[in-house]
């Protein structure tokens, strides 16, 4: 489950909740400015509407999305350890060994933090 999680779940589900809920927020928010003619008012004081407003968002993804994707591993592991130990009585040593044993983190939370910023690039 740790291995799952931490290679491909982790960053692909945050980036998917990190595009439907920011972006379209963002999208909306554009869209808005566009339409009360916000963004013409920033022309015609010479200043660039995409280093003032989309500038800043993009840069906000990049930095979010991993935190966020690290975020999320971390409770999906305290959540899979709470049904592991909880409530099938597994035990609490094999559950953090196996966990040990199998995520490498030179290679599997590397290659996780990569492919977030990746993703929030993408994103943003």
């Amino acid at each position: 489950m740790g291995v799952s999680l931490i290679r491909e779940l982790g960053p692909v589900i945050t980036a998917l909740l990190v595009a439907g809920r920011a972006g379209s927020a963002t999208a909306a928010e554009i869209g808005t400015m566009v339409a009360t003619e916000q963004l013409d008012g920033l022309r015609m004081l010479s200043i660039d509407p995409v280093s003032l407003v989309i500038k800043p968002k993009a840069e906000a993804m990049l930095v979010v999305t991993p935190l966020l994707t690290a975020m999320f591993i971390a409770c999906g592991l305290y959540g899979g350890y709470l049904v592991g130990v909880g409530f099938l009585g597994g035990d609490p040593g094999s559950y953090m060994a196996s966990l040990r044993s199998n995520v490498d983190f030179h290679i599997d939370i590397a290659c996780c933090l990569l492919k977030s910023v990746v993703f929030g690039f993408l994103l943003g």
